[in-house]
């Protein structure tokens, strides 16, 4: 009995430190409309204190970087592409921004933003393993693609400043953080 515990205990922590970039892999840089974009950082998104695995992120800045500062001011297209490691319900999926707005923004920037990110919450859909969210940040939207086809533009520059923010002030998950600067 007691190997059988150790045997699940080595095979938890294993499944657990194994690190994504070696099953997925993303090319350097990429191109949005004129604009190249180059892998600036990647790295999984856990929840819970048990560390379960969320989503694949990986970030696409025009000028690699790992200064958080110099990662929200830079102008032109920014690209998270988010690839999940497990079914999502759309449920848990609104749970989990609500959580990193309210971590990560001002209360004057939340009630800003409020009428936009109910109407995100509204457009959010269940997710399945393997499946690729794509949020690209221009200057004065954001674009969200799932599966290679644009679900929904929100055309508001705050929004899409502060959505983007919210992976870099306050995170949720600090390591994923560092990881996209990396």
């Amino acid at each position: 009995m007691r190997v059988l515990l150790w045997t699940f205990i080595l095979i938890f922590h294993l499944s657990s430190t194994l690190n994504a970039k070696t099953y997925y892999s993303f090319p350097q840089n990429i191109k949005i409309g004129e604009h190249k974009l180059f892998l600036n950082g990647s790295g999984v998104k856990t929840s819970t204190w048990f560390n379960i695995k969320v989503y694949y992120a990986v970030l696409y800045l025009r000028e690699k970087t790992s200064d958080v500062k110099k990662v929200l001011s830079q102008k032109g297209p920014k690209r998270l592409h988010l690839r999940f490691l497990r079914n999502i319900s759309k449920d848990h999926l609104i749970e989990g921004w609500k959580d990193a707005f309210t971590q990560s923004l001002s209360k004057k920037t939340q009630q800003k933003l409020q009428k936009l990110f109910d109407q995100f919450n509204s457009d959010l859909i269940d997710v399945s393993r393997q499946e690729d969210v794509i949020l690209t940040f221009f200057d004065d939207r954001l674009e969200i693609e799932i599966e290679g086809k644009v679900k929904k533009t929100y055309r508001d520059s705050l929004f899409s400043q502060s959505f983007f923010s919210l992976w870099f002030i306050k995170p949720i998950d600090p390591r994923l953080k560092e990881e996209l600067l990396n």
